[in-house]
């Protein structure tokens, strides 16, 4: 929708930003009668640059709001996989801890250490757990 109008940047080829500014302003405060007073090719030339730097900022506009759109989506990703992560950590510990209980009703020589357990989960959050009985 913003280059309905066409492409913009190929009419104004050569000419300086400045001038491209100078211009588009000039058009923007400029109403019907002084349009009106204004040669043709000039207020051509006015309303070609008004459209460029409306489209540009429309542009700059969009992608801004794009840019907000996926950090504030990044965020809520990022606290949704730390809640997630946290859920698993404390699904290992309660799984260790079942383990242990389960190994000492097995053994009664197998004594359940708690710093081990949470050594081997805290390993295990990590992907490099090392299960050692």
């Amino acid at each position: 929708m913003v280059d309905s109008l066409g492409d913009s940047a190929r009419w104004l080829e050569g000419i300086a930003e400045s001038k491209i500014a100078d211009f588009a302003g000039e058009a923007a405060a400029a109403d019907a009668a002084v349009m009106r007073d204004v040669s043709q090719p000039k207020r051509t030339a006015m309303l070609a640059c008004l459209i460029h730097v409306s489209q540009t900022r429309a542009r700059d506009e969009l992608v801004e709001m794009f840019c907000k759109r996926v950090a504030a989506i990044t965020k809520r990703a990022k606290a949704e996989l730390e809640a997630l992560r946290e859920q698993g950590q404390e699904i290992s510990e309660r799984l260790l801890e079942h383990y242990r209980e389960l190994l000492g009703h097995l053994d009664p020589r197998v004594t359940p250490n708690a710093d081990a357990d949470r050594n081997a989960c805290a390993g295990a959050s990590r992907g490099r757990a090392r299960w050692r009985l």
